[in-house]
């Protein structure tokens, strides 16, 4: 009996060390998520969301400010933070999230919180202006995708091109 109890106290004291253990670990994947800007980025999400949905599609624009309230109302952190702990948790062991927190408390890693969402729109920026400065060479592209598919449509039409098919090139 005093043996099955010492197991039970092991295994009682090991479930609790680990219980602990992943408390510690969620605790410093919020605490980086939080120093890093995670969460005060959340809430300037929903205006992005909307100018997204109304920018590939315009035909909402008309309905902009309610996909904005539902955005504001539903993509916050409430609604995010268990998820991205879960996924930090799964993605950084603790020591590694210690690091990276500790870095994020340095006036370079306060720097980066700051500067991170200009930088990143630039980025979005560069990728418009590449885009834009390539656009020919898509069009080119499209136009040969085009003719290959009209060509195949013109011998029967019972053959498809698959989407995901290169198109043919005289380049070796």
């Amino acid at each position: 009996m005093r043996a099955a109890l010492i197991v039970l106290f092991v295994f009682a004291s090991a479930i609790s060390s680990h219980a602990e253990d992943e408390s510690s670990h969620r605790s410093a994947a919020t605490e980086y998520l939080v120093l890093s800007g995670v969460e005060q980025n959340m809430a300037g999400m929903a205006p992005l969301m909307s100018n997204v949905i109304v920018t590939s599609n315009p035909t909402f624009q008309p309905y902009r400010s309610v996909i904005e309230d539902w955005a504001s109302k539903t993509m916050t952190w409430k609604n995010f933070e268990s998820r991205f702990v879960s996924a930090y948790v799964e993605a950084f062991s603790e020591p590694e999230l210690r690091e990276m927190i500790a870095f994020y408390k340095t006036p370079a890693g306060q720097k980066l919180v700051k500067l991170q969402p200009a930088l990143m729109q630039k980025g979005n920026q560069f990728g418009t202006e590449v885009a834009k400065e390539h656009q020919d060479e898509l069009k080119a592209m499209i136009e040969g995708r085009k003719a290959e598919i009209e060509a195949l449509n013109s011998r029967g039409g019972s053959e498809k091109l698959p989407h995901n098919q290169p198109m043919q090139t005289d380049e070796p």
